[in-house]
């Protein structure tokens, strides 16, 4: 899971269990890392997902979606 929410610093690598990314900053941002971030985690059955802080959005990063996708969907949900 990423994550929007603010943390110590503009990036914290991984939550303690391991489980999330938190990025304080723009969503402009938070779509590109995520993006990236999917790009590197190429396994099919290691499902990840975009959220904000108060979960009110949660989108799956399926393989192949692009920053201008992720942007739209996120402000579809927002």
């Amino acid at each position: 899971m990423l994550t929007s929410a603010p943390a110590v610093g503009p990036v914290r690598v991984l939550h303690d269990d391991g489980t999330c990314r938190y990025l304080d900053t723009s969503l402009a941002h938070t779509a590109r890392s995520a993006c990236l971030f999917r790009r590197f985690v190429r396994l099919p059955d290691i499902e990840l997902v975009l959220c904000d802080q108060g979960h009110n959005f949660h989108i799956p990063l399926r393989h192949g979606i692009d920053n201008a996708e992720l942007i739209e969907q996120m402000n579809a949900a927002g």
